[in-house]
């Protein structure tokens, strides 16, 4: 070993010179064991983030990089080979692989990892299988730092399980092959075995001077070199600062002159905390140690406890292991928490105890099958007989402890066991019913058997005689397999379906009873069976000579009757007398007298014409007239007839009273006498006058005249006369007229209707005739003349217009045309 340090010092020496010169262009650097430097070069074209992994998972810590074959772990390394380190991002294995790549890259022989893994990688407690072999290639052509990760500079490695082996050259390992920078590797278990070269390692090939902690991990392989041979690395460079905690070494190195459990190297130290080894140290070591590997040794592994049953029971599973210098615990999950409390259960099942040394990483811990048998049961089964048609019985299961699942099957009673079937029974017979209970978690499966009967029900139906129209029966069973049966000689003996019934008897006819309408035109001939009441009527044919009655004499009808019944002819005759129908006076005639003084009624058979006749008495009733609605005398005639009283009325009417009256007058001195015609029935009469355009009544008297006084000379006063009779006013004034007294000038009221006017005037003392004069054209043209005794006169036709007339007096044979133009008065046509 004192010329090999030598060697290391002299090209340690020399490297240095080189630097100082300048003459190799570096960014890091550590030395290996010989002292040749590694440099760490970056990489200078760093591809965009989203073209480094184009498998699934974003690379991060919660969607990690996901690694699932052992192609997808072939394409890592080929990407860190060609120089994406991958810092920062994080791998998580998810399915056990085996690979022969390996990821990261040393250039040889100057040990220079060029292409570091700089990622975090995740086992996710997967198997990752080695089958790295370089046995093959020439000494110079092997892999130096041969492993899973051949380079790796401040990389995360944890939680998973290595197996297999390593065939290279220098420094190989089971985890990592060279490192840079920082290297954690965490609750990692190594089985592989490790060969080839020297310096090699169970997980570390070599630490260039990098910083490395391992925690949790353990080695139970072998390390074969032919120089150096360690538990956990390989060798370590200057300054190695390494860091050991909770690691169980418990495998083999071998064929080395220099063997240590965790590691060799130049310089440096190695901090070791409840570390275990049964691995003891060979030859010298530079590093220095603080902290102390525990040597184990005496190891008995657990025992399985034997012909363990569920019992509802809980029972240790396993005898203690023991360990010397050390503790053993135990834990029924790789991963759960570990006591020295042996581990007990209670269900049925197959359980692996894990047991490691106390303090150890969980990736140390092995395990013991131990198995807990299901317990038997002893199950039986029962099912009912039933009948034929009927529900199938529910089969009944006792003894099923672990309520497993319950199949039934059904044969015939002797049928061979492959006859079983899932299907119930449908046929009448004998049958054997299996219930094979499935297994559970803590009991076996069983099977049980019984046998059963499908029945026939037997129904029974009583005997019934038969009458006219209904069958009648013996008695029978009806089955509930759809056949009849009788009870006879102790057994039910199948009968043919019908076999029991005994026919209808049948109706038995007398003589038929006859039934004619009242016309004697229709008959039915009604036989009635003498065994019960059913009755058939049949109609008959029937002939007829008939002679009618009449209202006074009776009538005859001859009546036959013809039926056929059950192929026999029944006849009947019958003669009746028709009673005489008698009158019916419907019809009725009344003859009056002219003057409504009598009546005669006359009443008439309407079905013969016969003809009575009475003369009627006459009432009288008189509704009298008035002036303004007509009167009536109602005539009543009433006579009887056979008891029988008819009446009828005749009414006449009466005119309305007239009002009919001739008015005339003598004009006085301030006044002027009305005198008018009687009015026949009149009481008394009314004179009236036209006051502001209304008529109003003046007085009321009795007479046939009435004298106006205080009246004015020159002024025309309309008057009327109306009669009261029979308790009313005529209202009548048709007859009025215009008076006056006596004037020197005729005094004029005008009356126009339509195209014609009317003209009154009053007298003037001596005057022999009046003159009706028109302004017309421009010139006076007399219209009328009167005489003088006449005071008005009625126009012809004039067209619409206003005209200006005037009336005058001859005097003493003189026309008085004295103020014409004041006297004059206009009349206006529409």
């Amino acid at each position: 070993m004192s010329g090999n340090y030598t060697l290391k010092k002299v090209t340690a020496g020399l490297l240095a010179f080189v630097l100082a010169a300048g003459m190799m262009p570096v960014s890091a650097e550590s030395f290996s064991k010989d002292g040749a430097a590694v440099v760490a070069v970056t990489a200078v074209n760093e591809k965009e983030e989203t073209e480094i992994w184009s498998g699934k998972g974003k690379g991060t810590k919660a969607e990690p990089y996901q690694i699932a074959s052992a192609d997808e772990w072939k394409k890592l390394a080929e990407k860190v080979n060609e120089g994406e380190s991958f810092s920062g991002k994080y791998f998580k294995l998810t399915k056990d692989i085996t690979v022969t790549d390996m990821i990261g890259k040393n250039e040889h022989p100057t040990e220079t990892v060029s292409r570091p893994f700089s990622g975090i990688f995740d086992g996710n407690y997967h198997t990752i299988t080695l089958k790295i072999d370089e046995s093959e290639k020439e000494a110079d052509k092997m892999t130096h730092c041969a492993a899973p990760f051949c380079g790796v500079k401040d990389a995360v490695i944890k939680n998973m399980i290595v197996k297999g082996s390593v065939k290279s050259g220098i420094h190989s390992a089971g985890v990592v092959g060279a490192a840079l920078g920082t290297l954690e590797i965490e609750n990692v278990l190594v089985t592989a075995d490790i060969s080839g070269g020297t310096h090699n390692g169970g997980l570390i090939g070599h630490s260039y001077n990098a910083e490395v902690k391992l925690k949790n991990c353990g080695f139970t392989g072998t390390v074969k070199a032919s120089d150096v041979a360690c538990g956990l690395v390989g060798w370590c460079g200057y300054n190695a600062n390494v860091t050991v905690s909770n690691c169980l070494i418990d495998g083999k190195c071998s064929d080395a002159s220099i063997v240590h459990p965790v590691a060799d190297g130049m310089s440096g130290t190695v901090t070791i905390k409840d570390t275990y080894s049964t691995i003891e140290a060979v030859g010298g070591n530079a590093l220095a140690f603080k902290g102390e590997v525990k040597k184990v040794s005496d190891i008995t592994a657990p025992v399985a406890v034997e012909d363990l049953v569920y019992d509802e029971e809980e029972h240790e599973l396993i005898t203690a292991g023991s360990v010397k210098d050390a503790k053993m615990v135990y834990s029924l999950s790789a991963n759960g928490t570990y006591t020295e409390e042996l581990p007990k259960v209670k269900e049925a099942g197959e359980y692996n105890v894990w047991y490691k040394l106390e303090g150890m990483g969980n990736c140390t811990a092995k395990s013991v099958k131990v198995t807990v048998e299901r317990a038997d049961i002893e199950p039986t089964v029962s099912v009912a007989n039933w009948a034929f048609g009927d529900e199938p019985s529910v089969p009944v299961v006792d003894g099923n402890k672990g309520e497993g699942e319950v199949t039934f099957e059904y044969k015939p009673k002797d049928a061979e066991d492959s006859e079983y079937t899932d299907k119930v029974p449908t046929e009448v017979g004998d049958y054997t019913l299996r219930a094979t209970i499935a297994e559970t978690q803590n009991f076996k499966g069983a099977e049980a058997l019984a046998d059963f009967s499908l029945e026939i029900k037997y129904t029974w139906h009583d005997a019934a005689e038969a009458d006219c129209e209904n069958d009648g029966n013996t008695g029978y069973y009806d089955g509930s397999d759809g056949k009849f049966y009788v009870f006879a000689d102790g057994a039910y003996q199948e009968i043919e379906k019908d076999s029991w019934k005994v026919p209808a008897t049948g109706h038995t006819y007398g003589e038929p009873e006859w039934n004619f309408t009242d016309d004697f035109r229709n008959a039915v001939a009604s036989f009635k069976c003498e065994d019960c009441d059913h009755v058939e009527n049949i109609k008959a044919i029937v002939t007829s000579k008939i002679m009618d009655a009449t209202c006074t004499e009776d009538g005859k009808a001859v009546c036959t009757a013809i039926a056929e019944f059950n192929g026999k002819v029944y006849t009947e005759t019958k003669e009746t007398i028709l009673p005489a129908l008698g009158h019916s006076y419907t019809k009725t005639e009344w003859i009056w007298n002219k003057n409504a003084s009598g009546a005669t009624v006359n009443v008439i058979c309407e079905k013969c014409g016969d003809v009575k006749t009475a003369e009627a008495e006459i009432s009288v009733k008189t509704i009298n007239p008035t002036y303004n609605t007509e009167g009536k005398k109602i005539y009543t005639a009433t006579a009887t007839i056979d008891g029988v009283e008819y009446t009828d009325v005749r009414t006449i009417t009466i005119n309305k009273l007239s009002t009919a009256t001739e008015l005339s007058y003598e004009a006085g001195n301030g006044s002027a006498v009305l005198s008018w015609t009687p009015v026949a029935d009149a009481e008394k009469y009314a004179v009236c006058a036209y006051i502001s355009g209304v008529w109003r009544k003046f007085d009321e008297v009795d007479g046939t005249s009435y004298e106006f006084k205080g009246l004015n000379p020159g002024v025309v006063y309309k008057v009327a006369v109306i009669a009261y009779a029979n308790g009313s006013w005529s209202n009548d004034v048709s007859n009025s007229i215009g008076i006056g007294c006596k004037s020197k000038f005729p005094g004029v009221d005008v009356e126009v209707s339509h195209k014609r006017f009317k003209l009154t005037w009053t007298p003037v003392e001596g005057a022999e005739r009046y003159a009706v004069g028109a302004y017309i054209n421009g010139e006076w043209k007399i219209l009328a003349r009167e005489d003088g005794d006449v005071t008005s006169v009625i126009s012809p036709e004039f067209e619409s217009g206003t005209y200006k007339m005037v009336v005058c007096a001859r005097i003493n044979g003189e026309w008085d045309l004295r103020k014409l133009e004041s006297r004059t008065f206009e009349v206006t046509i529409g």
